[in-house]
C-alpha cells in the first residue's frame, strides 16, 4: 500500500499595513505632547548668544579704535614723573652721597611694570604701542637694576675699604692682642667679600679676592714688626694695607662711574620710547 503526500501551499502573512489609515496629528499637536516650554528656552538661548556675540564685536571694534592717549596717558605720565628718583639715585652713586641708602626707586619699577601691563593689553592693530610700550618699561627696569644693584654693593664694599684702626706701638699692645684685632677686622672683610653678589661690579670684586688671598702675609710682616719692637716697621704694613684698599676704593669709583652711564643710558631710552608713544 502506497501513501499519497499532497502538498499544502503555504498560508500567506497578514499584512500589518493592511488597515492602516491616515490620520491627523493636528490634535495631538495641539493636546500638549511637544512640550513648548522647552522650545521656548532653546530660542531665547540662541537669541541671548547671537546678541553676547554682537556686543562682544562691538567692544572688540571700539578698543581697536581707542586712541593710545586713551589706553595709555597716565601710565606714561606716572613713568616719566618718576624717573627722576632713579636719575637722584644715579648721581648719588658716583659722589657715594649721605644717605643714597634712603633714595626710593620703588615708584620707577612700579610704574614701568603697569606700563608694561597696559601695553600688552592694547589690540594686536596697535602694534607699535605695544613695542614702545614694552621697549619703555623694559629700559627703565634695567636701569633700576643696575642701580639698585650697584647701591647694594656700595653700601656693602665702603665700609671694608677704610683703613683698619691697628695698634702700631709695641709698647701699647701685646701680641695676642694684635693678632686678635688683626685676625677680627680679616674675618670681617671676608665674610664681606664672600657675600658679594656675581657680575655686579666684578672688577672691584676681583681686587678683593687678591687682596684678602695677601692677608695672612700681611698679618704676618705685622706681627713681626711688634715683636721686633720696630714700630715703624709695623706702621710701613698698615700703610701698605691703606694704600691698597684705596687703590681699590679708586677703582670701585670707576666702575660705578660706568654704572652710572649704562643707567644714564637706559632712562634716556625710555624718555625717547615715552616721547615717540604720546606722538602716536
Amino acid at each position: 500500500m502506497q501513501l499519497q503526500v499532497t502538498e499544502t501551499a503555504p498560508v500567506p502573512e497578514p499584512d500589518p499595513l493592511a488597515d492602516w489609515e491616515p490620520q491627523d496629528i493636528a490634535p495631538r499637536l495641539a493636546g500638549g505632547n511637544i512640550r513648548w516650554s522647552v522650545v521656548t528656552t532653546l530660542i531665547v538661548l540662541i537669541v541671548g548668544a547671537l546678541g553676547l556675540a554682537y556686543w562682544a564685536y562691538q567692544r572688540t571694534a571700539a578698543r581697536e579704535d581707542t586712541p593710545v592717549e586713551v589706553s595709555l596717558g597716565g601710565d606714561i605720565d606716572g613713568l616719566l614723573a618718576s624717573l627722576s628718583s632713579l636719575e637722584a639715585l644715579n648721581d648719588a652713586l658716583v659722589a657715594e652721597t649721605p644717605g643714597l641708602e634712603s633714595i626710593d626707586i620703588t615708584d620707577v619699577d612700579v610704574a614701568a611694570r603697569q606700563l608694561f601691563d597696559a601695553g600688552g593689553a592694547l589690540p594686536q592693530s596697535q602694534t607699535e604701542a605695544r613695542y614702545l610700550a614694552a621697549g619703555a618699561a623694559g629700559s627703565a627696569l634695567d636701569g633700576v637694576r643696575l642701580a639698585g644693584e650697584a647701591r647694594s654693593y656700595l653700601l656693602a664694599v665702603a665700609p671694608i675699604l677704610e683703613t683698619p684702626a691697628l695698634e702700631t706701638d709695641p709698647s701699647v699692645i701685646a701680641l695676642d692682642d694684635a693678632v686678635r684685632a688683626f685676625g677680627d677686622w680679616q674675618l670681617w672683610f671676608d665674610e664681606v667679600r664672600t657675600a658679594l653678589p656675581d657680575n655686579v661690579l666684578s672688577d672691584v670684586t676681583e681686587h678683593l679676592d687678591v687682596l684678602s688671598g695677601d692677608l695672612t702675609s700681611i698679618l704676618g710682616d705685622y706681627i713681626d714688626g711688634l715683636r721686633e719692637d720696630d714700630q715703624a716697621a709695623a706702621a710701613a704694613v698698615i700703610d701698605d694695607l691703606s694704600s691698597r684698599l684705596e687703590d681699590v676704593h679708586a677703582m670701585l669709583g670707576d666702575s660705578l662711574g660706568r654704572t652710572r652711564d649704562l643707567v644714564s643710558q637706559r632712562i634716556g631710552e625710555t624718555r625717547d620710547a615715552l616721547a615717540r608713544l604720546q606722538g602716536l
